[in-house]
């Protein structure tokens, strides 16, 4: 390997590898050092000490045949989840698929899950792709500010994806998908959210948002008889309204366009009043929140996915995009918005997957955590871990029994994490969705939202207890 590398162009790769010790104890310990002390930031424990000794094919077998949770299976899911992502970072993030899209759920236990050194380089790859994003603005729609890519490579992101399927004839316009841009830089809010890092938030978040508010200043010009904004063209991934053919995918006030707005600007004044600059935009930004339309409701009770009242729901789909608002955002749930709330669960329990895709599985267990839906989590963690989505190997799949595909891999830890903190700055909410046969546990080194670090984490359901250390 060496030689074949010296004749080609890995020259430096074969002197790097001759460098090497070839001893296998002391190449063990260095990355011991380095991938334990990441590994162990963030601990669990589900109380399956005394499954320590089986094979991970004979606890999913455990799993598949009992009516609870195979403790030690869960604790396992989590640690290779976070080993996965340790493992395949480095100058760039842990990455597949289309992963402007994807990539959300591959990289989400970050924040909380203190898996910093990963998060930088998905910081870095994002910024590097600043330039093409202000290109694809301007070249797809003729204006300024950044338009991001559902799919670029790890050096380019200019947006020239457009796919479809041909069983259904669905026609994916992925290039004029508005709200890439807030759901990619809605992990760097979440670092900041975890850190308090002012710095970080002045250099690095704070020019990502205002080169969308940009964007939205040349784009938001159409109004309704309301006054408010009318987003069209407007992309629902990968969804069309129930009343109209699979055809006709670009239409108007799609729920996750509105609501990644809203966030943008939300945040962006948040970190400007702050901070203490931009006073001369600021009253601009509020404007245009004040502008934006608002969410409907179906007659069911339905949140709409399309803020539009003749535009009809198709329920049998495996995104369920326009909840944006209660996962990853953080506008929508029972506390603050109880009708919306309502709204949203009712949604995410009607939506049916057409296909049984990992990534539906994980947003609906994750909105359901949002949503305090214990039901919901529980059921979808449930089918991901028993249901084939999980390898012996306990790598996870896009699919039941497929190849390995990481969305569930970050997915799942996720899911763990929501479901017993939810934070916000000013708040720690504990257990809020857990699941019933999950009466004793803890979690140790999440950090929270709220600028702090959860300790230790520990419940026993029986006896009503809950013991909970926070350093801030």
């Amino acid at each position: 390997m060496v030689r074949r590398l010296q004749r080609g162009k890995g020259g430096s790769s074969a002197g790097s590898l001759e460098g090497l010790t070839p001893d296998y104890p002391a190449l063990l310990e260095r990355h011991r050092k380095v991938q334990s002390e990441a590994l162990n930031r963030v601990i669990v424990d589900f109380g399956g000490a005394s499954q320590y000794g089986m094979s991970t094919e004979e606890l999913l077998a455990d799993q598949r045949s009992r009516d609870d949770y195979s403790p030690a299976l869960l604790q396992k899911i989590f640690e290779m989840g976070r080993y996965w992502f340790i493992l395949t970072s480095g100058k760039y993030c842990s990455m597949s698929a289309e992963v402007n899209a994807n990539i959300n759920l591959q990289i989400s236990p970050g924040p909380q899950g203190d898996l910093r050194e990963g998060m930088e380089a998905y910081f870095n790859w994002m910024e590097s792709l600043a330039p093409d994003f202000r290109v694809n603005a301007k070249n797809i729609f003729g204006m300024r500010g950044t338009h991001y890519s559902l799919w670029p490579n790890k050096g380019i992101g200019v947006a020239f994806h457009y796919s479809s399927a041909s069983s259904t004839g669905e026609m994916w316009p992925h290039p004029y998908w508005l709200s890439a841009g807030g759901w990619c830089v809605r992990p760097f809010w979440d670092h900041y959210l975890v850190k308090g890092d002012l710095e970080f938030l002045r250099k690095r978040v704070v020019p990502a948002y205002k080169e969308l508010a940009l964007f939205y200043e040349d784009f938001l010009t159409v109004g309704d008889k309301n006054g408010n904004y009318i987003f069209v063209p407007s992309f629902s991934p990968e969804n069309n309204p129930g009343n109209l053919n699979a055809s006709m995918m670009l239409v108007m006030n799609d729920s996750m366009d509105t609501s990644v707005c809203r966030e943008v600007l939300s945040n962006l004044i948040q970190a400007c009043e702050l901070l203490g600059t931009d006073a001369d935009r600021v009253p601009k930004w509020k404007g245009m929140l004040a502008k934006l339309p608002p969410y409907l409701i179906e007659k069911d009770g339905t949140l709409k996915e399309w803020s539009w009242p003749t535009l009809e729901e198709r329920y049998s789909h495996r995104h369920i995009s326009h909840l944006y608002g209660a996962w990853p955002g953080d506008e929508i749930d029972p506390d603050r918005t109880p009708q919306l709330d309502r709204a949203a669960m009712i949604a995410d329990r009607k939506r049916v997957p057409e296909r049984l895709a990992a990534h539906g599985r994980c947003h609906r267990a994750l909105v359901g955590a949002r949503l305090k839906d214990d039901y919901i989590v529980d059921t979808e963690l449930r089918q991901l871990i028993e249901q084939g989505y999980v390898a012996p190997t306990l790598r996870c799949s896009h699919d039941p029994w497929a190849g390995p595909m990481p969305d569930a891999q970050g997915g799942i830890q996720t899911i763990m994490m929501e479901m017993l903190a939810y934070s916000r700055p000013g708040v720690i909410e504990v257990l809020p969705a857990l699941p019933p046969s999950l009466g004793k546990g803890s979690i140790n080194g999440m950090l929270a939202r709220s600028f702090a670090r959860i300790d230790r984490l520990a419940w026993d359901m029986d006896a009503r207890t809950v013991d909970l250390t926070v350093t801030w």
